[in-house]
């Protein structure tokens, strides 16, 4: 009698080898890895452009707000030159009497310091006296609120102009 030839039943192991080794699958494999390889490289670009878009319009933003940073300043400027030209031209300005006491008073720190007998000690004492006599003049002949501006015109529904 022959022998009988006991086969073993195979494992699921074997399954999977033999699926893996199967060229269909992994035909179907590497197809799939493409399609994803490529749609990764889509959404890349894509969120690189998008990326590029925003960055144009955030340069657009910054430098619309640098412009309007640098035209405020220009007007800040031009303000504070008409106000400085109306205070020292109208010699009413009781910060600019304040200035010149300082003055004074510096020359007279310098006269304290200097021997009994210099000329510089008589420089700085003539400077100091006459810094004090501008500066009193300048603070008593200061008359109060500034008169309107040439030209200066009440905004609507203003009864009574602002005090500058």
């Amino acid at each position: 009698m022959p022998e009988k030839v006991v086969r073993a039943l195979p494992t699921w192991k074997a399954h999977v080898e033999k699926v893996l080794e199967s060229q269909l699958v992994l035909g179907a494999l590497v197809a799939l890895l493409t399609v994803a390889t490529a749609y990764v490289a889509f959404r890349s670009t894509q969120a690189s452009l998008d990326s590029s878009t925003l960055d144009f319009y955030a340069g657009k933003e910054m430098q619309q707000a640098t412009i309007l940073h640098l035209s405020g300043n220009a007007n800040y400027m031009v303000d504070l030159t008409a106000f400085n030209a109306y205070h020292l031209l109208e010699h009413r300005n009781p910060e600019l009497a304040s200035a010149i006491l300082s003055i004074g008073l510096g020359a007279t720190a310098w006269v304290a310091l200097l021997r009994r007998r210099s000329l510089l000690r008589l420089i700085f004492a003539i400077l100091a006296l006459a810094s004090l006599i501008a500066a009193l003049l300048m603070a008593f002949l200061y008359t109060g609120p500034f008169p309107r501006p040439q030209g200066f015109r009440k905004s609507p529904g203003v009864e009574k102009a602002p005090e500058l």
